[in-house]
């Protein structure tokens, strides 16, 4: 199975809460490194902070899901405040569909937001959960990144050139 996002965009921060509310998403999954902010940032940027204050005060629920370490992930969400989930395993969906359960959420009404193909889009391919796919905000990266961006490469221009999957706002403005 080809590893394939519902949709694309350029970063988070262009996406409008209305698009969420109109595809019925309840729960955003955020990956932490290159989706909220630079992989260096140790707090969140007033951009990140104010961002995700919109979409918790439009009534979404917001989650951190990184696979980096505790004390990285959890001095950035407390600061937002947001609730986190830290070595969370991407690819794995283990412990993100353990996560919704216990929070009786629906995993189709989830969206999980990302930079990386083969962690953020396969852990959404693989608990059937929807994804963005996003472009790194930063080109700055820890070496176990670089490596999965070379591995990745080819599949996200072949998704790119193939034009089979839609941006955000395609689908946005077909609804």
């Amino acid at each position: 199975m080809k590893i394939t996002p519902t949709f694309l965009g350029k970063n988070i921060f262009e996406i409008p809460v209305s698009f969420y509310q109109k595809k019925g998403y309840e729960v955003l999954l955020f990956d932490l490194d290159n989706t909220l902010d630079s992989y260096r940032k140790k707090l969140p940027s007033s951009r990140a902070s104010s961002y995700i204050t919109s979409l918790k005060e439009a009534g979404l629920t917001v989650i951190i899901v990184s696979n980096n370490q505790k004390r990285r992930v959890k001095r950035y969400a407390e600061k937002i405040p947001c609730p986190y989930l830290f070595h969370a395993g991407k690819p794995s969906p283990k412990k993100i569909l353990a996560y919704l359960k216990k929070i009786g959420a629906d995993p189709k009404k989830v969206l999980l937001c990302g930079d990386q193909l083969l962690t953020d889009v396969k852990a959404g391919n693989r608990g059937k959960i929807d994804t963005i796919l996003l472009s790194p905000l930063g080109k700055e990266e820890a070496p176990w990144t670089k490596f999965n961006r070379w591995m990745e490469k080819k599949r996200r221009r072949e998704i790119i050139r193939e034009g089979s999957v839609p941006s955000w706002e395609e689908s946005y403005e077909q609804d």
